[in-house]
């Protein structure tokens, strides 16, 4: 059950430091009781020198979003929503999101790492303006799932490895996908040509 719930906000961080700058930060949630409705969450730098920018940071934990847009932007390595840390917490849901990694240097707009666990429908999930790369979705360790939804990266619209597990539906993949040591599943997958991809998003 839900016992927190943020909804009707902005929430903007515009002066990340040199190590770092978050918009929300979360550790240890259980059991999606915590909840983002009807938000914008945004992280920025002031210089690219600043090395971590993320709008949204969840470790440890299991939350829900529904109708929320999340941006990080601006820094060297720039994550508008990362999720890391311990599946034992549960899994995070998110609805209806629009999660965008713009300027920077390195960037991913969703970022799961240490067998972190996420559901997500009705996503639109891009990277863009990066100087080195342009990630969509990266995952290490992690088990996803995206549905109904949008990825757009210009190095990679998924960039799976170190044993992660994803599974991709009626989605558009628009860039390359990129597995490595990882299990990728796709139904009904697509390219921006409205290719049909197959089992493993190729």
């Amino acid at each position: 059950a839900i016992t927190a719930e943020l909804r009707h906000l902005t929430v903007s961080n515009t002066g990340g430091s040199e190590d770092s700058g978050y918009g929300i930060y979360m550790n240890g949630v259980t059991d999606g009781s915590f909840s983002m409705l009807d938000m914008t969450v945004t992280a920025t730098s002031t210089s690219v020198s600043t090395w971590f920018i993320k709008a949204v940071y969840s470790k440890n934990s299991a939350y829900t979003m529904d109708n929320v847009t999340v941006i990080g932007s601006a820094g060297k390595y720039n994550q508008a929503l990362n999720n890391e840390g311990d599946t034992g917490n549960g899994t995070a849901v998110l609805n209806n999101v629009t999660v965008t990694a713009v300027g920077g240097t390195y960037n991913t707009a969703l970022y799961n790492y240490e067998t972190s666990a996420v559901a997500i429908t009705n996503a639109t999930i891009s990277a863009t303006g990066g100087a080195n790369t342009n990630n969509a979705v990266s995952a290490g360790d992690a088990n996803f799932t995206i549905q109904n939804s949008s990825l757009t990266g210009a190095t990679n619209s998924i960039s799976n490895s170190q044993n992660s597990v994803a599974k991709i539906a009626n989605t558009k993949l628009d860039g390359p996908v990129d597995v490595d040591d990882a299990t990728l599943a796709c139904s009904g997958a697509y390219n921006a040509a409205f290719e049909t991809l197959g089992a493993t998003c190729t």
